[in-house]
Parts: C-alpha cells; sequence; structure tokens
C-alpha cells in the first residue's frame, strides 16, 4: 500500500491510494472466509478530496478476480468467481458507484456497472450490481445455462448485500 497525504497530513483535505496485492485472505474478517466471498486486488488506485465535509474521490482498479456465492435454490453454480475485472468507481458522499466493471466468467465476456451504498461500513452498506454475461452459451457454463433456459438470449448476473457477504443470482431473459 501507498498512502499519501495532503501536506496538512493530521487534516487531509485530499489524498492518493495505490493498493497491490491485497486479496481477502490478508484482511482478518472471518466473513470472506465463511461466506464464501473473495477478492483479489492487483492493482487499485484512488484520488480523493473532502470539502466541507463531504468526501469525493475517483478511481481504477484491476483485480484477479471478484467472487460471489450464488446462494439461489435450483441455481447450477453455487459461486459466481469474475476473473480478469477492471473498473472504474467514484465516491460521492457516502457511496460508491462504479459506473464501468468488465471481466469474463467461464470463458465469456462480463461487463456491468453497480452501487454500494454506505461503503465506509462494510458489515451495514448495502451493494447492488448488475453484470451482464455476453454470449453465455459460448463460455464453459453454456451447457447448464441451456438446459435451465432454452430461449434465453442474456443472462444478468445480479450481486445484492452487504460488502461483506454480498450473494448472487442469475436472471434469464
Amino acid at each position: 500500500a501507498d498512502l499519501r497525504l495532503s501536506p496538512a497530513f493530521w487534516s487531509p483535505g485530499s489524498g492518493h491510494l495505490l493498493l497491490t496485492g491485497v486479496s481477502s485472505s490478508d484482511l482478518p474478517l472471518s466473513v470472506f472466509s465463511t461466506s464464501g466471498a473473495g477478492f483479489s486486488i492487483r492493482q487499485l488506485e484512488a484520488r480523493w478530496n473532502v470539502r466541507r465535509g463531504k468526501l469525493t474521490a475517483d478511481g481504477s482498479g484491476a483485480f484477479d478476480f471478484l467472487q460471489v456465492p450464488v446462494p439461489t435454490p435450483g441455481s447450477p453454480i453455487r459461486e459466481a468467481r469474475i476473473e480478469g475485472v477492471s473498473l472504474s468507481f467514484l465516491i460521492r458522499g457516502k457511496s460508491l458507484l462504479i459506473p464501468k466493471l468488465a471481466g469474463t466468467f467461464e470463458g465469456s465476456q462480463v461487463d456491468g456497472t453497480g452501487e454500494i451504498k454506505g461503503v465506509l461500513s462494510p458489515r451495514n452498506s448495502m451493494m447492488t450490481l448488475y453484470l451482464r454475461i455476453q454470449n453465455p452459451f459460448e463460455g464453459r457454463v453454456g451447457l447448464l445455462f441451456d438446459m435451465l433456459s432454452k430461449n434465453a438470449k442474456n443472462v444478468t448476473l445480479r450481486i445484492v448485500g452487504t460488502l461483506s457477504a454480498p450473494t448472487g443470482e442469475f436472471q434469464f431473459f
């Protein structure tokens, strides 16, 4: 981690953060090992400002993977692991907005957007991510999706819950 603060370090009005090589297994939160959720940050960079008590930030990141459990009854997949994730984000007040997320899921391209409300309180946060799986029938899980929904043209992975315990659900269209 590399953290740089504005010259008044006792009351930083701005700063720059660079994280590399951090994963959920490095954190002392048991929720990751018990929930099945996890991540591995390759590199994450953010710049922030605090003006009149309001936080604004923007940044981007690259993750080796993001993993969420999929506890939906009848789902053929118990967890969704999105590989090679790249994203951009904004923090406005207490919400983290993700206008762009891309990666792969079982060989198919994934893109999406999302929001995490209360991002500074992981146990009380509320997350909603909508990820579109492009050409789901081309990936390794295409047969499973084909068995579930013969007429589906699109698959969306909706991830909801708290930041420390997200869950996923596949929706077929």
